[in-house]
């Protein structure tokens, strides 16, 4: 049983899981990371925090670019950060930061 709920829940090194734990923010040796769980893929680099709202998560990084996942498609899109809106910069104020 216990190898079930590790398959399932969220491992020694992950801070925080969307989209019923598809996608997780882990914490390996350098910073955080935002990789897809079930192929160990990682899609985002250096992520300082993330912000959910309106079913919709907002992971916020260092690096020119962000993620918007989409709690009830359990899907994500990369965006620029040169794309931002009015939203963006209101929810990077809001976000859950990572230290």
């Amino acid at each position: 049983m216990l190898v079930i709920s590790a398959a399932v829940g969220l491992g020694r090194d992950d801070v925080v899981g969307f989209a019923d734990n598809k996608y997780i923010i882990g914490r390996p040796p350098t910073s955080y990371n935002l990789y897809e769980k079930n192929s160990g893929t990682t899609i985002l680099d250096n992520i300082i925090g993330y912000k959910t709202e309106n079913g919709k998560t907002y992971v916020f990084s260092t690096d020119s670019s962000y993620i918007v996942i989409d709690e009830e498609k359990e899907s994500y899109l990369k965006k620029e950060v040169e794309e931002r809106d009015a939203r963006y910069d209101r929810l990077l104020k809001e976000m859950e930061r990572l230290e």
